[in-house]
């Protein structure tokens, strides 16, 4: 399970230092997994500044609704038990695409609400 707290590392390079890491297939990712597409939530002089400085490539490279997709895409080819994408650093837009296509593995994540990575035996 990755629990990722500001994710500008990206989807991939998360997956590809799990894999170099551990045996153990990954069971889930959650946390702030940075998706600031369309725009993200904080502007300062009229600069989105979470798309621009923060994610993607640079100022003149930002992500791209693309690169989500394939990051989604990618986490979806695991057969992931959970998925969570925090809404400091991402968009209600992407939010919501995880959240229909991992459906009821998918868990939000908020202050103070419990994540139950499996049920309890």
């Amino acid at each position: 399970m990755l629990i990722v707290g500001c994710g500008h590392q990206t989807i991939p390079k998360l997956l590809k230092r799990y894999d170099d890491v551990f045996d153990e297939p990954l069971y889930g990712i959650v946390g702030g997994l940075h998706f600031p597409v369309p725009e993200g939530r904080f502007k300062l002089l009229g600069l989105d500044v979470q798309r621009r400085l923060a994610s993607g490539d640079g100022l003149f490279s930002p992500i791209t609704m693309d690169e989500v997709e394939a990051e989604l895409a990618l986490l979806e080819a695991r057969g992931l038990g959970v998925v969570g994408v925090g809404g400091h650093d991402s968009s209600d837009e992407v939010i919501a695409m995880y959240e229909k296509s991992f459906g009821d593995r998918y868990e939000r994540v908020e202050v103070g609400r419990r994540i139950v990575v499996a049920p309890a035996e």
